[in-house]
């Protein structure tokens, strides 16, 4: 697994905000899973990830069967895959299945430079 997903995924579960908006890049974007807004400022991804925090109980948890990437170039990777986002809704958990691309540089102190995540659509009946 990516060592920045693994780092990322660390620092939701424990609720270390400050450490999440660590790993993205000052002129990153997130197209976040439960937000139609895009977050392309440190201020709104900090903004999306403190409103997720205070919704309680807040964890993700990683398909690693579904993991996938490539690079870019010499130093960027692309990794996707599905992971869960639980957290509490009237005071019980909820589980949002949901699809995720990082592209992260390396070489970078910020290594994200965008994040796309999105609840995995219930399927159509016919």
């Amino acid at each position: 697994m990516n060592t920045v997903l693994q780092t990322w995924m660390e620092r939701v579960n424990a609720g270390d905000i400050e450490g999440v908006l660590e790993l993205y890049d000052e002129s990153a974007t997130l197209l976040p899973t439960f937000s139609p807004q895009q977050a392309s400022t440190k201020a709104a991804i900090r903004d999306y990830f403190e409103n997720l925090a205070a919704k309680g109980a807040i964890s993700v948890e990683l398909h690693a069967d579904t993991l996938s990437g490539y690079q870019i170039g010499n130093t960027a990777e692309c990794v996707c895959g599905n992971y869960t986002f639980s957290y509490e809704v009237d005071g019980k958990i909820q589980s949002f299945a949901s699809r995720f691309t990082f592209v992260i540089d390396a070489n970078s102190d910020h290594p994200i430079i965008h994040h796309h995540s999105s609840q995995i659509p219930q399927p159509h009946s016919e």
